[in-house]
């Protein structure tokens, strides 16, 4: 009996699987933005719960502010483009082309498509008594969620 892991066994149709993902993710989104354009309550209500949650366990927690600060800086725009750069290059040094593709294309869609749904989603951000931060964009899809 071998320490070692199993070797990797290689997905008998990779492209297809890239595919089902990326069109269940898309309906995934799809199917959440109609919920929240058409304001659903049981939506609205978990929402609201996690959201005062967090933001209750934040204000008794400065140092989890501090975190969430410097993750969102570390994971801007510029960041994330480096390191989707980074990733296709190493992908194409070890000759993967289709998932050196598959990262490159994804990491350019990502952020229009979150760009493209922002306005016509339009969701407001939460309002708080108390704010830890003021952004002025709306909040779906999140922008964190979709790179």
């Amino acid at each position: 009996m071998s320490i070692l892991a199993p070797p990797v066994q290689e997905v008998a149709h990779p492209r297809a699987m890239v595919l089902v993902a990326g069109g269940v993710s898309g309906f995934v989104v799809a199917l959440l933005a109609l919920l929240v354009v058409n304001a659903w309550s049981p939506l609205l209500a978990s929402d609201q719960r996690i959201d005062s949650a967090i933001h209750d366990w934040a204000l008794r927690t400065p140092v989890a502010v501090d975190i969430s600060l410097w993750l969102q800086t570390v994971g801007d725009t510029g960041t994330a483009t480096i390191a989707v750069v980074v990733t296709v290059v190493v992908l194409l040094v070890a000759r993967r082309w289709w998932l050196a593709l598959t990262v490159a294309v994804v990491g350019a869609l990502a952020p229009l498509v979150t760009n493209l749904l922002k306005p016509l989603v339009d969701r407001p951000r939460p309002v708080w008594a108390v704010p830890i931060e003021t952004i002025d964009q709306p909040s779906f899809p999140s922008g964190h969620a979709t790179g």
